[in-house]
């Protein structure tokens, strides 16, 4: 998977890109081998890497990594007091308490 850069779409920076030789302002380039595609996400049409932009893949980051089921507590706190930790809420991930004090 490669990251390209945005070519310049400045005028005068028209350039060919892809294998249909399509003339365009502006273009994504390979950082592998230099060459320049129209679109991203898509396939390099020279080296065959996979490009893509770092905002493609957060917005596809949590279906690769789902999140662990969790618990549901009421605000009474219905999960305190159940034998763990001595009766004391803590993040499970972290273990900060999640006390409140009133």
């Amino acid at each position: 998977v490669g990251f390209p850069s945005q070519a310049s779409s400045a005028a005068g920076a028209a350039c060919f890109v892809g294998t249909s030789c399509t003339l365009r302002s502006g273009a994504y380039v390979c950082p592998r081998c230099k060459a320049k595609t129209a679109d991203v996400p898509s396939e390099c049409h020279v080296c065959g890497l996979t490009l893509i932009a770092s905002p493609h893949l957060a917005r596809s980051y949590h279906h690769l990594f789902p999140v662990k089921p969790f618990r549901e507590v009421n605000g009474a706190g219905d999960a305190a007091g159940d034998g763990e930790n001595g009766g004391k809420r803590t993040c499970f991930g972290c273990q900060t308490s999640m006390d409140v004090e009133g």
